[in-house]
């Protein structure tokens, strides 16, 4: 089989989306695949076996006809469009095209990705893009056209989710994606380092600072940006901190592209957080560590000196969180915030323990409990990695892409 993946983010684009599409390109070739990937200039492979196109990071509608050329050349049997709206920088181009590759190269199956839900926004755009988005409806058929999505939900042949959340969403805004879609977990994307010997890892916890077993260090995973309920989990240490106990809070990742952050309106989010902490008078009980390339094992490393891992997610855990997932591949218990569209997968108190978003009092009470009690730990932990590395692991994950790619 022949695959071309259109996806703007790659390495060393600071996004967890780019991280997953170089993975999954490479678990595709592990299965004889022959992956072409058609990405923004400056993007580093770490796998040979891939073939790369890179264009012009603008994403207008020069690059993306030049994306339906390249289909035309090198004439794959599906072409797997990744997409959020953020990572075209909110040029509406990227969602035409499906029509485009539909009139030129009408055998080809086109499937949809989507990295997360969000489109493109209206309000990011001027004169000249509404223009020619205009222009290119009225040339692609307005029936069923949303300004966010385009023709990617109407022309593909089929749509994968991460989640059944956004599954759900996307059925709402187009019923025809209830019958082509399907969902799709991350998987943990980076490396997981073997447990460490009780030694090493007492080595590696003094090194933090935390010497007795009493002491607590708590974790969170992921890229930084609003949403993640980082000023939440600043009150928890806060609070957790005024009993007689040592406890730090190690932030194991780092702030995404910086579009990112000015699209959400908080393009100095990081200082706003540090300063936060200073506030709160608890920045010296956290660790900071930087941000680690596609494929580094630092992450993992560090996360296996946690005691417990949190998640306070303003709308709660859903299966499209990968953060979650590499978490719990290193058996690590995991408090969470749930909301009402969080998966039936997620089970309280068996492989998570579920707080009330914004609720501090809530999310203390429930690190506390599960941090005090070693059998509760043992148990949460493991459920979540057998889920983690058995029920979502690549091996299912590219089994049931490969079949979704071919139709079957």
């Amino acid at each position: 089989m022949k695959a071309l993946i259109v996806s703007a983010a790659f390495p060393p684009l600071r996004t967890g989306g780019a991280d997953f599409v170089h993975r999954l390109a490479s678990e595709l070739t592990s299965r004889a695949v022959d992956v072409t990937i058609i990405t923004s200039e400056g993007a580093f492979l770490h796998d040979d076996r891939i073939r790369l196109e890179r264009v012009d990071e603008r994403w207008n509608w020069r690059v993306v006809q030049k994306c339906a050329a390249l289909v035309r050349k090198y004439k794959p049997d599906v072409v797997d469009i990744v997409f959020t709206g953020w990572m075209y920088h909110d040029h509406p181009a990227i969602t035409f095209l499906p029509d485009m590759i539909k009139k030129s190269s009408p055998s080809v199956r086109v499937v949809v990705h989507i990295e997360s839900l969000g489109g493109i926004r209206r309000e990011h755009s001027n004169f000249a893009r509404s223009a020619s988005r205009f222009a290119a409806s009225v040339l692609a058929g307005r029936r069923a056209l949303s300004y966010e999505y385009g023709t990617l939900l109407r022309d593909s042949d089929a749509v994968i989710t991460l989640s059944e959340r956004d599954r759900a969403e996307l059925i709402k805004r187009h019923e025809e994606v209830g019958t082509k879609s399907a969902t799709i977990s991350p998987p943990p994307i980076m490396p997981v380092t073997p447990p460490l010997s009780e030694r090493d890892r007492r080595i590696g916890r003094t090194r933090l600072g935390l010497k007795n077993d009493s002491d607590l260090l708590l974790s969170f995973y992921g890229y930084i940006y609003p949403g993640k309920g980082l000023e939440l989990l600043f009150e928890v240490v806060k609070r957790l901190s005024m009993q007689e106990r040592n406890v730090k809070l190690m932030i194991v990742g780092d702030v995404p592209e910086q579009y990112v952050l000015d699209r959400e309106g908080k393009p100095d989010y990081l200082y706003d957080l540090k300063s936060l902490a200073h506030k709160l008078g608890i920045y010296e009980r956290l660790i900071w560590s930087e941000y680690a390339p596609y494929g580094s094992t630092e992450p993992s490393s560090r996360l296996r000196l946690s005691d417990v891992c949190v998640f306070p997610f303003t709308n709660g855990l859903n299966q499209h969180n990968s953060s979650f997932w590499f978490a719990a591949a290193h058996g690590l218990p995991i408090v969470a915030t749930r909301s009402d569209s969080t998966e039936n997968l997620f089970v309280d108190k068996q492989n998570v323990i579920f707080a009330v978003p914004g609720d501090v009092s809530d999310l203390v009470a429930k690190i506390d409990w599960l941090s005090k009690d070693n059998a509760l730990k043992n148990s949460i932990g493991g459920a979540a990695e057998s889920l983690a590395t058995k029920t979502f692991s690549w091996d299912v994950a590219v089994n049931r892409t490969l079949e979704i790619f071919k139709g079957s």
